[in-house]
C-alpha cells in the first residue's frame, strides 16, 4: 500500500517528487524515482547533504520509506531503495509540469531559450519558478547550473493564475527537481536538469545530471 502525506493542504498518496523527507541532519524535499537500465535498480533521488555519512534510513511522516544505498557527497545527491510497501509516482508534482527526462547541462545551455521557464516546488515552498541564468564549474562539485527567480518571480505574479502564484526560494527546497515547462520541444518539455542544491531569495545553484544520465539512469515513466 501507499504511504499517505499532506503537503500544500492536499492528500498525496503515492507520493510524489517534493514532498517531505526526514534526515538526521536536515529535512528536505524528495527528488525522482529512476530506474537504471544497466543494473536494473529503481532507486529514489534526495539530496545528500541531508544525513549524515553513517545515517541511512530515510523518513516520511515519522515512518522509514527507504534506505541509502549509494550517494555522490561533492554532488549532492544520493539514492534510496523504498521499502516495498511505499508507492511513488512520477506522474505528479505538486505545482511543477511532471517529470519526463532528465536533460544534460550541455542540451539546457543549447536549447533553452532565456524566456523560457522552470520549476521546482518542496513541502515548505509552493511553485518556484526560475529561468536559466549560466553554467559554472565547481571544484568538487562538477557543473552547476544557475537560475534566477528575480524576473520569473514578478512576471508569473502578473501573469500567472490565482492557483499557480509564484513563490520564493526555501532551504527546503533542496533536493526537488528543476524541470522545464510543457513546451512542443519533446528534447526540453518536461525535462529535469537537476536538483536543488542552494539558494537565497536570488538565485539557486541546481546540481547537473549528466553523471546520472552517463551511468545509465532514467526517469521512470509511472
Amino acid at each position: 500500500m501507499g504511504v499517505e502525506t499532506h503537503c500544500h493542504g492536499k492528500t498525496y498518496d503515492p507520493l510524489t517528487p517534493g514532498i517531505h523527507l526526514g534526515g538526521s541532519l536536515l529535512d528536505t524535499s524528495a527528488g525522482v524515482l529512476l530506474h537504471n537500465s544497466v543494473t536494473g535498480e529503481t532507486r529514489l533521488t534526495v539530496a545528500s547533504h541531508g544525513w549524515d555519512d553513517q545515517d541511512f534510513d530515510v523518513y516520511h511522516d515519522n515512518n522509514v520509506i527507504g534506505t541509502i544505498t549509494r550517494r555522490s557527497e561533492h554532488r549532492d545527491w544520493a539514492l534510496v531503495e523504498l521499502t516495498n510497501d511505499v508507492q511513488f509516482t512520477n506522474t505528479a508534482y505538486l505545482g511543477p509540469p511532471a517529470p519526463h527526462n532528465l536533460l544534460d547541462c550541455w542540451d539546457v545551455t543549447g536549447y533553452v531559450t532565456p524566456i523560457s521557464y522552470f520549476a521546482a516546488d518542496g513541502f515548505t515552498t509552493g511553485t518556484v519558478w526560475f529561468n536559466y541564468a549560466g553554467l559554472v564549474y565547481r571544484k568538487n562539485k562538477g557543473y552547476i547550473i544557475e537560475m534566477s527567480s528575480d524576473f520569473a518571480y514578478i512576471f508569473r505574479r502578473l501573469r500567472g493564475t490565482a492557483d499557480e502564484l509564484a513563490q520564493i526560494p526555501a532551504p527546503e527546497l533542496c533536493g526537488a527537481p528543476v524541470v522545464h515547462q510543457e513546451t512542443t520541444d519533446d528534447l526540453i518539455s518536461n525535462s529535469v536538469c537537476g536538483f536543488v542544491w542552494l539558494n537565497n531569495l536570488q538565485l539557486s545553484w541546481v546540481v547537473a545530471v549528466g553523471p546520472l544520465i552517463d551511468a545509465g539512469w532514467e526517469i521512470v515513466q509511472q
